[in-house]
């Protein structure tokens, strides 16, 4: 997992700058495909790849500025 948003906006945003970056990333959400966009924030959506990539992508989220004013659920490389 590299980060966690509240809301999916958010996360796909960040997965566009990864994306330019060539880190492959995908947004998943406990909110019913989008139809209850009320679910996102107590359960945050996640946004995940492979754990190579790590490193590179919290980087590159860094480098865009899209972990600031986000959820404080971003992991470090190792945990």
């Amino acid at each position: 997992m590299f980060a966690i948003y509240s809301t999916r906006r958010d996360a796909e945003v960040a997965k566009e700058y990864l994306q330019e970056a060539d880190i492959e990333a995908f947004v998943q959400a406990d909110d019913a495909g989008g139809m209850h966009p009320q679910m996102q924030r107590p359960h945050g959506v996640k946004l995940v790849g492979m754990s190579g990539a790590a490193q590179d992508a919290y980087e590159a989220l860094d480098a865009a500025d899209c972990c600031r004013s986000r959820w404080s659920g971003r992991r470090s490389p190792t945990g």
